[in-house]
């Protein structure tokens, strides 16, 4: 189940005799404040769902949280609607026939394995299909998205009077694949049809290496979800960072800290935030 990160095996076996490094979290210096950046993992297994404690001393320092949505103003009913509007297929098309043989009946049997019978995503495009696969595989491997980076800063933040803001709209995350051709869609679904037992794999996989900041295991993993689909790479993960660099920059402007948290593959890669950062001539501090 590829690409569940976006919502991440080597089955290491740790022990307590083996160190490591705590999960990545970065500071820059603004003219009068600290700016923090950190990766999350969207989805955690109610077994180890504590967060980290440089993202604990991370948000404690800061007064407001930046986060890909903004998570005080989201509207389900909003999504639902773009996506009943959006993600429907034409009177005259079906899942089938924007698929080839081959891919249509892997979906239908990973819909089956994970609860989701033909009938019910026939008429769905692709990109919505795969969102669906996508959540119900996690559903399937213990892992639960309230238990997320996300929402558990989220929820601290609004407890604490800590203001939250988006570096994109719900809509926008959306419209990013609705707005992806059939044959990239379709790409993006067969990259999304593995069985349960690999998605608890990739999950795992991304979990540790988040946990333990492992740069290098995150980055191997951000090479795989996207090997073979260079135009998926630039829609979902290149482009996007690109568009939060600036308004990374501009925080650097205010009195307040801050902290950046968005999904921990977005900042490893030539392509990732901190890179992109770093090319600015910006200097960042890796917590310790």
């Amino acid at each position: 189940m590829k690409f569940l990160a976006f919502l991440p095996g080597i089955g290491l076996l740790l022990t307590a005799s083996f160190a490591h490094a705590d999960a990545a979290v970065w500071s820059l210096q603004g003219d009068h404040n600290t700016v923090y950046i950190a990766g999350s993992v969207h989805a955690l297994p109610a077994s180890d769902s504590t967060l980290p404690a440089t993202i604990e001393r991370a948000y404690a320092a800061a007064e407001s949280l930046v986060m890909e949505l903004d998570m005080d103003d989201l509207d389900p009913a909003e999504a639902a609607t773009f996506m009943l509007q959006r993600g429907t297929l034409p009177a005259d098309r079906t899942l089938a026939s924007v698929l080839s043989a081959e891919q249509y009946a892997a979906v239908v049997q990973a819909g089956e394995q994970l609860g989701l019978p033909a009938s019910a995503i026939d008429k769905l495009e692709p990109w919505v299909v795969t969102l669906m696969l996508t959540q119900a595989a996690i559903a399937r491997s213990g892992y639960d998205p309230a238990l997320g980076v996300d929402q558990q800063l989220a929820a601290k933040a609004q407890a604490d009077g800590k203001s939250i803001t988006g570096l994109e709209t719900m809509t926008e995350q959306l419209a990013l694949f609705d707005d992806q051709s059939y044959d990239q869609q379709a790409k993006f679904l067969d990259l999304s049809s593995d069985d349960v037992s690999e998605a608890q794999r990739e999950l795992q996989t991304l979990r540790m290496a988040w946990r333990e900041g492992r740069l290098d295991a995150l980055e191997a993993e951000l090479e795989r979800e996207f090997a073979g689909a260079p135009e998926l790479y630039r829609a979902l993960l290149s482009q996007r960072n690109e568009h939060w660099i600036p308004k990374i920059l501009a925080l650097r402007a205010d009195d307040q800290d801050y902290l950046v948290v968005v999904g921990a593959l977005h900042l490893v890669g030539k392509d990732g935030v901190i890179a992109l950062l770093q090319e600015r001539g910006v200097k960042l501090t890796r917590l310790q």
